[in-house]
């Protein structure tokens, strides 16, 4: 499905097909971005000491989704979630948890760029049921931690010490020749020109 045609919030998978949409649109979008400082005063006389940047951490964003199956056939609103659970399950062919972007309609939710990356958790309430006790509302509170690049140690699965890489292209020119080499190691049919952006590359990034 393009993301285009989703006027409704929605969490998509970058590298499996899972696309969890929202039945309702959310009253706000939480970000949290932080940046790390360390005290340099080095022990000076001063009631201000002096800092030094060290790194910048990766933006969080929280979103509470909110699921109505009351009105569809079979009035239960489990699909949707286990589809939300998946995202933050390992997949067996990653090793990890998919890639997502979150998507609301055809805008960036936080101006420039796509915001891709891992959802961090998910907590589920559900919050009407039919008589027989089939969940037919509920709302899901996710945390996403951006990303554009996740990697997973392969020793850790097989005992192998291969490191396994993952990044996100939003456009051709994100491309470096060093990475296209290690695309096409993996997919050796690729091809900017036949490809649909953000696209997602895997990578061997060796021991």
């Amino acid at each position: 499905m393009s993301s285009d045609t989703l006027e409704k919030i929605a969490i998509m998978s970058l590298e499996t097909s899972v696309v969890v949409r929202a039945d309702y649109n959310p009253k706000e979008l939480s970000f949290d971005k932080k940046a790390t400082w360390t005290d340099d005063s080095s022990g000076t006389n001063t009631d201000f000491p002096s800092l030094q940047f060290t790194a910048g951490a990766a933006m969080t964003v929280s979103v509470e989704l909110l699921f109505d199956a009351y009105e569809s056939d079979d009035r239960d609103v489990r699909p949707a979630i286990n589809g939300l659970l998946s995202l933050a399950l390992i997949d067996d062919s990653l090793k990890r948890p998919p890639m997502v972007k979150v998507v609301w309609g055809s805008s960036n939710i936080i101006g420039s760029g796509q915001f891709t990356g891992v959802v961090e958790s998910v907590t589920t309430k559900y919050t009407m049921f039919t008589s027989d006790g089939v969940p037919c509302r509920a709302t899901a509170t996710v945390s996403i931690k951006q990303a554009e690049e996740v990697s997973v140690n392969a020793s850790s699965h097989d005992g192998g010490s291969e490191k396994l890489t993952t990044k996100v292209y939003n456009s051709p020119s994100d491309i470096t020749d060093a990475d296209r080499e290690a695309i096409l190691a993996v997919n050796p049919d690729f091809k900017e020109e036949n490809t649909t952006f953000p696209y997602v590359g895997r990578a061997s990034s060796g021991k």
